[in-house]
């Protein structure tokens, strides 16, 4: 649902003017207090993605007037995170949310710190001994695996992050994808996420080639035989965790014909009961009965024309692979909605059949990783926190260490919830300085510390300016071919341009 959350705060989000110089300058300043006189804090935030832009706006606004130096470390040589690897290559509008970061990465308080890895390249005891504070907010950088036999057929069994990653150019997303053989694709999940795959891969290269998709994808997608995508969820359609925006997308899109099983769009009493408490999805659940076409078998689909084929009450089972380690199918499991209105999961009803396909992704959520010397729930995947302070196993407080974000509360919400999720973070921050919880003497040196520990590593790392050189040479190339940008895909093609 990541791309939903920019839809959200493009159209919702309204910089205070008494702060903001402008926005539509991509090198504005921001004007924020000073907090002259007072020690200057060392704040480490790791991530660069909106999570923590977000805190660090709330830093740098903060009533008690601090004074801040704010360093915002990144894995990758580029910054924003999943805005901009993250976002369908066709939801351009989006990623114009980089312009307002942009303006708050040229305050001079703030220092983007990329290539470097936290807990590789740099301990996090040493970040600890050169911060007053350090801020996780790295996101979720995994995903969840379906855990069925067959799914470790790399070649034709994909995940979703990766599929869109490689879309939009990140370094660590090379895979090797062929649709070449390919007719038939299932898509665990339906999620928005999943309908972006799904969009993606029906709806043809011809309406991409104007966005920042990468060159090589154009060239995978123009190759591609595929005609009929599978969307698979476990729960019915009252349940459907996509939104009503994307669902309405991807039924539009011309050319394309959305199917249901006539059986699956059954509700019952409980996801009736359900649906009359909640509007939205009473909505989707009236558009699905209008525009999806009723079959009782995959005989009945038009081969003449592209199809999208949405399965309700279904868990896979099992990827089928043959001999020769090709996708054959997947076996889904009919499955029976249990328990009270608003609390039902799907439980397996032992009618199992094989949809025929030839490539199968999974899209059924993301999930954070954990960080040498940082605390890790191993059963939620998140940092163990109270309030975005973080804590251990145990729940004792860690001081200087807080967390915002996915690798908080896990991935959810929408773009406002991740504004909200690091004001409460930086809330309790700012709680823990004036009760003298956590003391900032002014005596820690931040990045002059950690440059110096670097250096001796040999690790290059790279400024905001130099993000802006490259930025400089992806929207020249990218004008000239008609596009919002030409991404530079491979860390050693970005450091030629430094």
């Amino acid at each position: 649902q990541f791309h939903t959350m920019f839809k959200s705060f493009s159209s919702t989000y309204q910089p205070r003017r008494s702060h903001i110089t402008s926005f539509q300058n991509p090198h504005a300043r921001l004007r924020f207090s000073t907090g002259q006189g007072k020690p200057k804090a060392q704040i480490c935030i790791i991530g660069s993605g909106p999570s923590g832009f977000f805190a660090a706006e709330h830093l740098m606004r903060a009533e008690n007037d601090l004074n801040v130096q704010i360093d915002i470390y990144e894995k990758l040589p580029v910054p924003y995170g999943l805005v901009r690897h993250g976002v369908s290559p066709d939801h351009q509008e989006i990623k114009y949310v980089t312009t307002k970061f942009e303006a708050l990465a040229n305050d001079p308080r703030v220092r983007f710190v990329g290539n470097v890895e936290v807990g590789k390249d740099v301990s996090i005891d040493e970040l600890r001994s050169s911060y007053d504070a350090i801020l996780l907010a790295y996101g979720a950088e995994g995903e969840r695996m379906m855990g069925i036999p067959g799914e470790d057929n790399t070649k034709f069994v994909h995940g979703s992050r990766n599929f869109v990653g490689w879309l939009n150019g990140h370094p660590d997303h090379r895979e090797d994808f062929d649709f070449s053989t390919v007719t038939s694709a299932a898509i665990v999940g339906q999620g928005n996420v999943a309908l972006d795959v799904a969009r993606i891969l029906i709806k043809g290269p011809e309406a991409l080639k104007s966005t920042d998709i990468t060159h090589e994808a154009i060239s995978v997608l123009e190759k591609s035989k595929i005609n009929t995508v599978h969307l698979i969820g476990r729960r019915g359609p009252a349940q459907a965790a996509c939104t009503t925006a994307e669902f309405r997308e991807i039924i539009s899109l011309e050319g394309i014909v959305p199917y249901a099983f006539e059986d699956e769009m059954i509700l019952n009493p409980e996801s009736e009961e359900e649906l009359k408490k909640n509007r939205g999805p009473k909505r989707q659940y009236e558009l699905m009965q209008q525009k999806l076409k009723r079959i009782s078998s995959l005989d009945a689909i038009d081969p003449t024309k592209k199809a999208l084929v949405f399965h309700f009450l279904r868990n896979p089972t099992q990827v089928i692979n043959d001999d020769m380690g090709n996708v054959t199918g997947i076996e889904l499991e009919r499955t029976i909605l249990t328990g009270p209105p608003n609390k039902q999961s799907a439980k397996g009803s032992g009618d199992r059949f094989v949809l025929p396909c030839q490539t199968v992704f999974r899209s059924i959520g993301y999930r954070s990783i954990a960080i040498p010397g940082v605390p890790f729930d191993p059963n939620r995947h998140v940092v163990p926190n109270q309030t975005g302070r973080v804590t251990d196993l145990d729940g004792n407080k860690i001081p200087g260490m807080y967390t915002c974000g996915w690798v908080k509360r896990g991935p959810s919400g929408i773009i406002g919830t991740n504004r909200f999720c690091a004001e409460e973070t930086v809330e309790s921050m700012l709680q823990d300085v004036k009760a003298e919880d956590m003391k900032w003497s002014g005596d820690k040196l931040g990045f002059d510390t950690v440059g110096s520990i670097l250096k001796k590593s040999g690790i290059r790392h790279v400024s905001f300016e130099d993000w802006g050189r490259v930025n400089k040479v992806e929207e020249e190339l990218g004008k000239s071919q008609g596009r919002p940008r030409t991404k530079i895909t491979t860390r050693e093609h970005f450091f030629k341009h430094l």
